[in-house]
């Protein structure tokens, strides 16, 4: 097992980080994710590999070279950033008989960086991959903003209970963001909360991200100022794996509302808002624990029943995600 010299940590890092026993920033978790999925590619034979336009070169000692495209480290391609984060990863590791370097060496090429890693790092590496998440891994190479990844590690640790709750000076210093955001709820809801909101979101519709969030604000004392934040934290494993009949109440209904408000409704002037109130609808019923509840309504009172016509059939089923729901 290889121990890594120990520096501060952070305010959370995954099982993987934890397991190295050391801080890292954005662009070095972005790094490690790639070198991790494509040993996950390899390891489980994956033909399709969505992030890497070069296969694993492997010496004949068994070091590992990686090309990762810049983009795929930092979307902004800001060199002296880079540069930085894989210096940081030049850092010694040890086991029993071997002292080396987490990373070798790093060489820009054109358009992207080939790693070099040792044996030993490729080899804890690999077992590593096996324990980590393909949707884990898409957050850290796909998000673009870095609040979005800080964010997605922070409730992360809360998605089991569902609901997070903290100040607006604590999350700034967790997510790390500009000191004048204390000060400024604004700022801190403009450029990160929301930011990581729209992004989580997105991956999650994507099948790319376990986890999304939505926030209220708890206000109040002179100035009616922010004092806090409550988050509420919908995972797709709780939601939707983790009960094998909610999970095909919900493909019933996701397929049965698009077929009667979408795929098949006769106005299709209204397409796109449909859209979104499904979306609505599927989340709230995630959320409230009722997908097998409404699907029997929508079985009975609406599929079902000879008495609705089918142009009405959307109709009756929005009545009742609204009214006995409260979806909005």
């Amino acid at each position: 097992m290889i121990t890594v010299v120990k520096k501060e940590q952070s305010v959370y890092n995954s099982n993987m980080y934890i397991q190295l026993r050391r801080s890292f920033n954005v662009i070095q978790k972005r790094v490690i994710h790639f070198v991790v999925k494509q040993l996950q590619d390899e390891l489980f034979s994956l033909n399709e590999q969505k992030y890497q336009g070069k296969p694993i070169e492997r010496t004949l000692f068994g070091d590992c070279y990686f090309h990762i495209p810049t983009k795929a480290i930092d979307p902004l391609n800001q060199d002296t950033n880079i540069r930085k984060a894989l210096k940081g990863l030049m850092i010694p590791v040890e086991n029993k008989n071997t002292i080396t370097v987490f990373l070798m060496k790093a060489t820009r090429l054109d358009g992207e960086w080939r790693l070099l890693f040792s044996e030993e790092v490729v080899h804890f590496l690999t077992e590593v991959s096996k324990g980590v998440t393909p949707l884990g891994t898409l957050v850290y190479l796909s998000a673009e903003s870095i609040y979005t990844i800080r964010m997605y590690e922070l409730l992360m640790q809360f998605r089991d209970t569902g609901k997070y709750y903290t100040t607006p000076e604590d999350l700034c210093e967790m997510l790390g963001t500009p000191e004048n955001y204390k000060k400024n709820s604004g700022l801190l809801k403009k450029k990160a909360l929301n930011v990581a909101q729209k992004e989580l979101k997105s991956l999650y519709e994507k099948r790319q991200s376990e986890i999304y969030f939505t926030y209220s604000e708890v206000k109040g004392g002179r100035g009616n100022k922010l004092q806090r934040l409550d988050f509420s934290i919908f995972y797709i494993d709780k939601a939707i794996k983790q009960d094998s009949e909610q999970s095909e109440s919900l493909r019933y209904i996701a397929t049965q509302l698009e077929r009667i408000m979408i795929t098949e409704a006769k106005n299709k002037k209204y397409i796109k808002a449909n859209k979104e109130f499904i979306n609505r609808a599927l989340s709230k019923l995630i959320e409230l624990g009722k997908t097998k509840d409404f699907a029997d309504k929508l079985e009975k009172r609406v599929i079902e029943n000879p008495k609705v016509p089918f142009d009405g059939k959307g109709g009756a089923a929005r009545w009742i995600l609204i009214d006995d729901y409260g979806v909005e």
